[in-house]
Formats: structure tokens, C-alpha cells, sequence
């Protein structure tokens, strides 16, 4: 019967812990203080924290604004830059998280300066705030204070900058300044400070649908090729898996799951496309301690459901 439901493995994999980053205790005033601009070497941009550093220091004649510009690209970290903030900065305002790879590493730059104890105040394009939102939550800092600006940001002229920082935050709907001033002065809330463990838990099998949505729901969400599948049931995993010595719940591995399956994923839709371009080669990620990409763990039985939906026999198992 097509419309009778039937219960389907998931063929997702097993993501790790969330291991929570307690945010820094916020300034009572920027004051008499030292704060960082982080400029984080986007070609292009620099005029913006320029002009913000004139407006900042104008409405704060006693505060130093100190700018920076970050060494590498936004794939590099930069622990001289963090060490010598530490040492003399009393907060860091950075950005531009402005593409669907900067923005992510806004927020792990954000992640190490908070657990320095140093409040940040992240700025991104408004072309990115589920993004961005979904990736703190991933590094375990899900209250980051984004101030958002409005996209596109690179090659703009200075006035447009200049309007950018005097105008209102799209996102949230408040003067970017303003925005930029309260993530860093804000008292840290309770829930902000949390620290210990998320653990992820992905369900062995999906809720029982008609094979028609289920078929839907896989293209939906990515978890085919594009190509028709075989629904796994679970009948058809367990038949696979007796083409293997190895136990069902062996971890065989951990791979990085791909779009849109991973909160770092490609946003071009938003910004008006609907292509994604020719391919390219990842460049390869150099920042420590926290890739920006996630490594699922994947058992024998996860190679088994997707061996199923792909038409292969048991035979192929090892």
C-alpha cells in the first residue's frame, strides 16, 4: 500500500558533545578602557574599522580604541595578537564575518577570547545571522552578542561604511553602535555562563511516514546524492549487516558531514543565487584549538543503512 507508513533507519552518523565556552563578565563602562578593533584582514573592508574607530573614540574621548589587523587570512589564528590583547585590552569588538567561511571563524576567534575573560562583540553581515547562530551553538557559546550590518559589506564606498555605522542594526533592529556598546557592557546572564557538556543525541530510526515522504525527506535534507534511494528499514539494514564480521555499533571512523548538514555550509540562495558556482577544493583549515567543521563518528551499522539506500549487497560489505 503507498500510503501505509513505515518506520526507516536514520543515516545520519553520531555528532560529538557541545563542550560549553562560558562567556567573560562584561565592562561596567567602556570608560577609561582599552578595547580592541580586530579587523580580520578581509580585503577591502578596513575603511569601516577605521571610521569606527573615529566614531568610538569621539564618544569615548577617555577610552583607547586600539586597531588591529589580524595576521593571515580568516582561516589563520593569530595567538600573538590574543596574547597581547590579553595583556593590555579590556574587551575586543571583531569582524567582519561578511561570507558563510568568515563568519564561523568570527566565532571561534570570539570563543578563544572569552575563555581569556575578555568580552567580545562580534559583527557579521545581516546575510548570516541563522548561520552564525546555529555555529556558536556548535562551539558551545550560544549566547554570543552579535551585532549584525547590512550585505553586501567588501567594495563598498567609505560613505556607505560610514552609513553602515551610523544606521541600524537590520537584525535586530537597534543602532549598530549601540549594539556593539551592549555586547561588551551587558552583565553576562546566568545562562551565558555556563559550562559543561551537550550531548547530541540523533534517533536510530525516523518517525513512520508514507515511503513517498520519507523519499522527500531524505532529498530535503541532503541525505542523498540526488540519485533514487532504497528506504532502509530496518529489515533491510539488518539483512545487510550479515554480510560482516564486525559488530553493528564498531566505530569504523569519523568523517565531516556535508551540507546542509553541517551548520558551516553555503548560503548563496540568500544572497540571490541560485547556483553554487563551479566546484573548488576546500582550502584547508590551520586554526587551532577548534576546527570550524565537526567530525561525526560513523558505526558499522550507519554504513550498512546507507549501503542499503544505495542499492549495494550484502556481498560488498567487508
Amino acid at each position: 500500500m503507498p500510503n501505509e507508513k513505515i518506520t526507516v533507519m536514520n543515516p545520519r552518523g553520531i555528532p560529538p558533545p557541545i563542550h560549553m565556552v562560558p562567556m567573560a563578565s562584561r565592562l561596567e563602562t567602556l570608560e577609561g578602557k582599552t578595547i580592541y578593533i580586530v579587523d580580520m584582514n578581509f580585503p577591502r573592508t578596513h575603511q569601516f574599522w577605521e571610521e569606527m574607530q573615529t566614531l568610538l573614540s569621539g564618544r569615548y574621548p577617555e577610552t583607547s580604541f586600539e586597531l588591529r589587523v589580524k595576521t593571515g587570512t580568516y582561516f589563520n589564528n593569530d595567538p600573538d595578537l590574543w596574547a597581547e590583547i590579553r595583556e593590555k585590552g579590556n574587551g575586543v569588538i571583531i569582524g567582519i564575518g561578511q561570507l558563510d567561511t568568515c563568519s564561523p571563524s568570527v566565532i571561534i576567534f570570539c570563543s578563544i577570547l572569552e575563555s581569556m575573560g575578555l568580552p567580545t562583540a562580534p559583527v557579521i553581515t545581516q546575510a548570516f545571522p541563522d548561520l552564525t547562530r546555529k555555529f556558536a551553538y556548535k562551539k558551545g557559546i550560544p549566547g554570543l552578542r552579535f551585532t549584525f550590518v547590512p550585505h553586501p559589506f567588501a567594495n563598498r564606498s567609505i560613505e556607505v561604511h560610514r552609513k553602515y555605522l551610523e544606521g541600524d542594526d537590520p537584525i535586530n533592529n537597534r543602532p549598530v553602535i549601540t549594539g556593539i556598546i551592549d555586547a561588551l557592557t551587558r552583565p553576562t546572564t546566568e545562562e551565558e555562563m555556563k559550562t559543561g557538556t551537550i550531548e547530541r543525541s540523533v534517533p536510530r530510526l525516523l518517525e513512520p511516514d508514507t515511503p513517498e515522504n520519507l523519499e522527500k525527506l531524505f532529498s530535503k535534507n541532503g541525505w542523498t546524492d540526488g540519485l533514487p534511494i532504497i528506504l532502509p528499514t530496518e529489515e533491510r539494514v539488518i539483512e545487510m549487516l550479515k554480510g560482516t564480521s564486525h559488530k553493528p555499533d564498531e566505530i569504523i571512523g569519523r568523517m565531516q558531514p556535508i551540507p546542509p548538514n553541517e551548520a558551516w555550509e553555503r548560503s548563496l540562495e540568500r544572497l540571490g543565487s541560485g547556483s553554487r558556482g563551479e566546484l573548488r577544493e576546500d582550502i584547508p583549515v590551520v586554526m587551532q584549538p577548534s576546527p570550524p567543521h565537526e567530525a561525526w563518528e560513523y558505526t558499522v551499522e550507519h554504513v550498512a543503512v546507507n549501503a542499503v539506500m544505495a542499492g549495494a549487497k550484502k556481498e560488498h560489505l567487508p
